[in-house]
């Protein structure tokens, strides 16, 4: 399931009860953002893949996105025990995205890798 939030504050709530977390910072009018949508829906649907998926869209959380520093979209944030582990900007595929996630948090691995 993806959860979409609009508020640092609810960031920091869904942060303090999920270890892994990939935040997309993205945009309706950004086509490498709508690109994204279906791999973070199979990212979010994957049971051996414990990651939780949210979304930000930047035009109805601008303060959100400022107090992130998001400076070009779609950028991902991928949070750890509620700590920023990486971040990356620009689309990526579904194998690319569960490598990235898997050399910033070793310990979750997918048998599809």
């Amino acid at each position: 399931m993806i959860v979409s939030l609009t508020s640092s504050a609810d960031l920091a709530a869904h942060l303090a009860k999920n270890a892994l977390t990939l935040v997309d910072f993205w945009a309706p009018w950004c086509g490498p953002c709508k690109a994204m949508n279906p791999v973070l829906d199979q990212l979010a649907q994957d049971q051996s893949f414990s990651v939780s998926v949210v979304k930000v869209n930047i035009d109805d959380a601008p303060d959100l996105a400022s107090g992130q520093e998001i400076t070009s979209i779609p950028c991902l944030k991928l949070f750890v025990n509620g700590n920023q582990a990486a971040s990356q900007v620009g689309a990526q595929s579904l194998t690319q995205l569960k490598n990235w996630i898997s050399r910033h948090h070793p310990s979750v691995q997918s048998p599809s890798l």
